[in-house]
């Protein structure tokens, strides 16, 4: 799984490489806010075409992910960050502390 982020830019009347309308903010998805800008003036996206790509593409969105370990069966797997409490491993049920 790549975990990839969302990054928005204030641009002043750039046009949206997907519709092309000129809008005030384009979004990239990239895995650095730093690669993001390198992008943006070749995949920047409006916020209409940002959200049909992430339809079309079938995309999870989440908050950022903590990677957990099961004491039980030493699966990995992730869960947000503000998730608050005990967390059951979905691959044996085994209970697991999150914080």
């Amino acid at each position: 799984m790549r975990i990839t982020r969302l990054h928005g830019f204030d641009v002043e009347d750039e046009k949206c490489d997907g519709c092309g309308w000129r809008v005030s903010k384009l979004y990239v998805l990239e895995d650095s806010k730093e690669n993001a800008k390198k992008m943006l003036n070749e995949i920047g996206l409006c916020a209409h075409c940002i959200c049909d790509l992430l339809e079309e593409n079938d995309y999870l969105i989440v908050r950022d992910l903590v990677k957990l370990e099961c004491p039980e069966c030493k699966r990995r797997f992730l869960i947000e960050t503000n998730y608050e409490g005990n967390v059951t491993c979905p691959y044996c049920g085994e209970l697991v502390e999150s914080n």
